[in-house]
């Protein structure tokens, strides 16, 4: 990889992506120490929203109407809007394309125009294809006596033929325990993947400051190589300098 700027092969951009996202969503585990119908304390001390019951798809739909589709990309900052706890006592089937996108993206031919599902969680089965043929996303959701939470992203796919992609991410119940590799955020109970995933999700730094930190949150020393894409298909290779990532 050449110093200073590095193109980025499409078909990694939107692997790397499923899978830094799939890195967000961790397995239920038994090792909770405390819960309550609105609160759940595991390494760190949160208070997640009230739960939400869910007897039927529509109920899925209007829990996220009222979120905002977060751009999500290699080189995007910030935590995407997720639904409180979704309580399910039985069986729902909600179809991707039922959910509504963006207007903004209806009005786009670069914007795929259908919704489709990432992520895993206990009890949530996703089945079928949506979005584009080249990325692994499911058309179908089934919940089976579980909680989930759902979170709306706006993939940011370019330069692929569909530069934006409409997702749903399945995650688990607010403050489920971290498996190892992931870290619990504060600020929303979930669990993202160390290092620059963690530090550009989670505390919403810029891509040139998460690449200079370390899986334990510490700054690189100056003069450490580090690399971070600043769009879809391109990016920089430099040294840390002062905790920021500076291009040669």
């Amino acid at each position: 990889m050449e110093r200073g700027g590095f193109h980025r092969q499409p078909a990694a951009a939107a692997t790397l992506l499923l899978l830094a996202l799939a890195a967000g969503c961790s397995d239920a585990a038994d090792d909770v120490t405390k819960t309550s119908a609105s609160t759940t304390t595991t390494a760190v001390t949160l208070t997640c929203p009230a739960p939400i019951e869910v007897d039927e798809a529509a109920d899925l739909i209007a829990a996220l109407a009222g979120l905002q589709w977060h751009l999500s990309g290699q080189q995007t900052s910030g935590l995407p809007a997720l639904t409180p706890d979704l309580v399910v006592a039985g069986t729902v089937t909600l179809a991707a394309a039922d959910i509504p996108v963006p207007e903004d993206c209806l009005a786009e031919s670069d914007c795929f125009h259908v919704a489709a599902f990432v992520g895993q969680a206990p009890g949530a089965t996703l089945e079928g294809s949506a979005g584009p043929e080249w990325m692994a996303t499911a058309a179908r959701l089934t919940l089976a006596d579980t909680t989930v939470r759902l979170g709306p992203q706006m993939l940011d796919t370019h330069p692929r033929e569909y530069n934006l992609v409409p997702v749903v991410s399945v995650e688990p119940p607010c403050g489920t325990p971290c498996t190892e590799g992931l870290a619990m955020c504060p600020a929303d109970g979930s669990c993202y993947a160390v290092g620059d995933f963690y530090c550009r999700r989670c505390e919403g730094r810029p891509a040139e400051e998460c690449a200079c930190r370390a899986p334990d949150g510490s700054v690189l020393t100056d003069g450490t190589s580090c690399e971070y894409w600043i769009s879809g298909d391109w990016g920089v290779v430099g040294d840390c300098r002062q905790g920021v990532c500076e291009e040669e």
